[in-house]
């Protein structure tokens, strides 16, 4: 897979909430015409904007896709052990 087709690959993510909140969200989403995934979106994209949150680097990239696939990823029994392995 090419770095580019990497970075706009699109994955699922799940949002627990009340039903109350689901129905509310529901209805905003009809409200402003869009799907719950693009009200959602929409409402994320807006608060990084507000927060002046950066897009990652293409270092910063690459390192998720390598992470994902296990590349330079260290694992341990517990945290403890982690700790000790870096010193801490």
């Amino acid at each position: 897979m090419r770095k580019h087709q990497a970075a706009n690959k699109k994955t699922r993510i799940s949002l627990d909430c009340l039903s109350e909140e689901h129905q509310r969200i529901k209805i905003y989403a009809t409200l402003h015409r869009v799907t719950i995934s693009e009200y959602i979106l929409q409402l994320v994209r807006e608060g990084m904007h507000k927060e002046r949150i950066k897009t990652p680097n293409k270092e910063t990239i690459q390192a998720f896709v390598e992470s994902e696939k296990g590349k330079g990823v260290q694992s341990y029994k517990s945290i403890e052990d982690m700790f000790r392995e870096l010193g801490i």
